[in-house]
């Protein structure tokens, strides 16, 4: 391995590092929250960080979370659309939402996998 092929996996290996702290962010503050919103009760928001940050490390359930917050994106980039104007501004808002959503979730779960080992 040369010089410029290890300085491309140490930039890359950063920048998958940096999303993936978005990630982390998102399922384990935003969605207890929303949680807690949704029932009305700060024990039901408590009980999803809880049990988020203990299943965070299991691979598969990364990557179904990872799914499930870029189709989650999706609808956020749809609604916004609904908001600004007609079903041009859907589709739009829901496209740009999801290669964002996209971006940040696989660069997280190509750190995830390098962090855990491949096996």
């Amino acid at each position: 391995m040369n010089k410029r092929d290890l300085r491309g996996a140490y930039h890359k290996a950063d920048f998958d590092y940096k999303m993936s702290n978005i990630f982390i962010f998102e399922y384990t503050v935003i969605v207890p929250i929303i949680v807690g919103l949704f029932f009305k009760s700060w024990y039901a928001g408590i009980w999803s960080f809880l049990i988020l940050i203990v299943i965070a490390p299991i691979k598969i359930v990364g990557l179904f979370l990872a799914v499930v917050f870029t189709i989650m994106w999706v609808f956020v980039g749809w609604s916004i659309g609904y908001s600004i104007d007609g079903l041009h501004a859907r589709i739009l808002g829901a496209l740009i939402s999801f290669v964002i959503g996209f971006g940040v979730h696989a660069s997280a779960l190509a750190y995830l996998l390098d962090f855990l080992g491949s096996d």
